[in-house]
């Protein structure tokens, strides 16, 4: 599908390995007297969104990540039905799980719209879902 688009416009394609870096440096322990915004992933690309606003007595994981800006996020143990989003500005600071991936994209090579909007495309969801059965 993107072969045809990349020949004609002259573009390479390239593994996502290549654009994409797992964040693990912003780990932090909760502080069960600050409140959080907790991010999460909706299905067929839909994005990352503010799930809860939570204090963190109410948190039963006491190690969280926070987010930046234009970083592929999905679900660690529930991949299926396309749940990948890009985060946006105003994500940055909030909180995801250590279940959430967070890895940092090479914006010099890969535009985070196009990378959201290639996880909203059927056909991607579609390959997902299947990958994903199983345990």
């Amino acid at each position: 599908m993107f072969e045809s688009l990349s020949n004609q416009m002259h573009w390479p394609i390239r593994n996502l390995a290549h654009c994409l870096r797992i964040n693990g440096q912003s780990r932090f322990q909760i502080d069960s007297l600050a409140e959080y915004e907790v991010l999460g992933v909706t299905n067929r690309g839909g994005g990352v969104a503010i799930k809860r606003r939570v204090q963190g007595s109410e948190l039963r994981m006491r190690e969280y990540q926070y987010a930046s800006a234009d970083q592929l996020m999905w679900c660690k143990v529930d991949t299926k039905n396309g749940a990948f989003g890009v985060t946006q500005p105003e994500h940055e600071g909030r909180v995801a799980s250590l279940n959430m991936c967070l890895a940092d994209i090479d914006v010099t090579v890969l535009d985070p719209k196009f990378l959201q909007f290639f996880f909203q495309l059927p056909t991607v969801t579609e390959g997902i879902t299947a990958a994903s059965l199983g345990t």
